[in-house]
């Protein structure tokens, strides 16, 4: 696997973390998103950036939203 830099992460729980390693500025953009389990890490993919109503960029991640204001 490619070796990542990760330029934003959100804790899940103790040892593990959902992780941002690039974001694409297009028309439709995109964010390279990964899950890190300890030394573990799942293969990344592209989830297109999405917004509310608000206004609040967001993308879908297994099914839920996750907001990129949650990210560090």
């Amino acid at each position: 696997m490619k070796n990542y830099v990760a330029i934003a992460s959100r804790p899940v729980f103790n040892n593990a973390a959902t992780v941002i390693y690039a974001v694409e500025y297009s028309i439709d953009g995109a964010v390279l998103v990964g899950d890190v389990y300890g030394d573990t890490r799942k293969t990344p993919r592209f989830s297109r950036i999405r917004y509310n109503v608000q206004g609040d960029a967001y993308f879908m991640h297994y099914g839920r939203r996750e907001y990129l204001l949650d990210y560090v």
